[in-house]
This record gives C-alpha cells, structure tokens and sequence, in this order.
C-alpha cells in the first residue's frame, strides 16, 4: 500500500505481521500512515503516538490547543506532519434531544482480561467483581437518581465502550435505565440524549460539539 488511512492508532493497524516485533520488517513496509483520530486527544498520548513508535505521515487534529499540543512536542512531529481539519465524527451530528440521559463510560486497560491483544472485548467472568462494574451497576441502580429521573419524565441507557462490549451481560437492568448490548450508534445517541455521565471519555467533546450539558 501507499497510504493507511484509519481512526485507530493500534498496531495491528501498521504491523501485518502480527506479533513480529515491526522494527525488523520496517524497509518492507513503505508507506505514509494518516491518522484520522477518533476523538479529541485531552491527555498526553506521546509515548504512545510518537513519531519513532508510529511514525505517522499525517496527524489529523480538531481544534487549535489541540494541534499546538501534537505540533513540535514530545510527540516529535513537525508542523507539516499535522492537520487542523477538525475530525469527521462531528460532520453530521445533530441534535434531537429526547428525555434521555446516557452514561458512557471509557473501557479501562487494568481490566486485561476482558480484552484481547487487539484490544477486541473478550467475555470475563470476574468482570463483576471488579470496582468499575461495581460503581456503574450501582450508580444506574441508585434509588434517589432512578426516583428523580422518574419525577423528571427521563429515561436511560447505559453503554460500554466496544472494548468491553461482552460484559453488558453483567449489568442489572431496571425500569429506569436499559443496558445497551453490543456496539453502540454514537451517531444516534450522540442525537437523542439531553445529558451524558462520562468519566474521562472523549465523547465528552461530542457532547460539547453539540452545546449539550
């Protein structure tokens, strides 16, 4: 190939060999790699994305902070290796806000064995033992938020990020909150909802995009 063009900054996505270590192929594998990015970057991802680890031709960027925070940094890109274009997720948003509030949680990396080496949500049968299920299964079954949602005429939906998908299994369902299963249309509950609970998750951005609280 000339050019990968993708979202995602994993190795699979620049490495085909797997788990050959990609520093003994690099002069088989002559391209320019454009990462289009899939969410704004709030925290410092350097020793992840940096040029010697990724070696991306083309880092798309959304805002202006944004793009001085890649541009000459620990990230060790030039100017000329980065784009302000804004990121197309946000291209056809919309807002038709329902009485919905959506908790949307980040998947988190401690978590090792409800994801496999690509990060591809594998089921864990101890998933409901750890603080992260605890907190959220609590949270959407909370007696004063479920009464309070119920005074207000609001329903909710509680979705996993893909990488821990599997588990939606694990979380109790009430007659407040519904349990998405699967992968989740952002698109659409990007649209629908009125009020997003996240933790440290981009799509707060989304939300913001959308002047939504």
């Amino acid at each position: 190939a000339d050019k990968i063009i993708s979202s995602s900054g994993g190795e699979y996505v620049i490495n085909p060999f797997g788990g050959v270590n990609r520093r003994y192929l690099a002069d088989l594998m002559n391209f320019d790699y454009i990462f289009l990015q899939h969410g704004v970057i709030m925290n410092d991802l350097s020793a992840w994305l940096q040029k010697f680890n990724k070696n991306i031709s083309m880092f798309i960027t959304s805002t202006r902070m944004e793009y001085e925070s890649i541009a000459e940094t620990n990230y060790l890109y030039d100017s000329e290796e980065v784009a302000l274009t804004g990121l197309a997720r946000f291209d056809e948003l919309n807002n038709k806000a329902e009485k919905l509030v959506v908790v949307l949680p980040t998947w988190r990396r401690s978590i090792k064995e409800s994801y496999d080496s690509e990060t591809k949500s594998v089921y864990y049968d101890k998933f409901n033992e750890t603080d992260y299920y605890k907190f959220y299964n609590s949270l959407i079954n909370h007696p004063r938020l479920m009464e309070k949602m119920k005074e207000k005429g609001y329903k909710g939906l509680f979705c996993l990020h893909p990488i821990h998908k599997e588990q939606y299994r694990d979380f109790e369902a009430n007659d407040v909150f519904d349990i998405n299963a699967g992968f989740v249309d952002y698109k659409d509950i990007f649209s629908r909802a009125a009020f997003l609970i996240t933790d440290y998750s981009s799509v707060a951005f989304d939300f913001a995009y959308l002047r939504k609280p």
